[in-house]
């Protein structure tokens, strides 16, 4: 999961990053990257939680009805803490995993 509303956002993603790049090494030196399925999403903030407040501090806007929260989707779930450089690193490791 990336994009928890932080100023170290970007710093987690990339230890996020490099800790995935070290699992498919591993796996493919094994040779068994066929074993390997990893799924990144963004952080969705369930309401009634902190991490909900913490989201509607940092700019989320608030999903008041059913109809909002199921036309969302979790893995490009647009947060405005979130940068375009990070969408565009996610969307970069997601399309070249196995």
């Amino acid at each position: 999961m990336v994009g928890i509303p932080s100023i170290y956002a970007m710093d987690a993603a990339k230890c996020n990053f490099k800790a995935i790049n070290r699992m498919i090494s591993i796996y493919d030196e094994q040779d068994r990257l066929e074993h390997i399925n990893i799924l990144l999403s963004f952080f969705t903030p369930c309401p009634l939680t902190r991490r909900y407040d913490t989201a509607i501090r940092h700019g989320l806007i608030r999903l008041t009805t059913l109809e909002e929260w199921g036309d969302f989707d979790q893995f490009d779930f647009n947060t405005p803490w979130t940068s375009k450089k990070l969408c565009g690193l996610v969307l970069e490791l997601r399309s070249g995993t196995p």
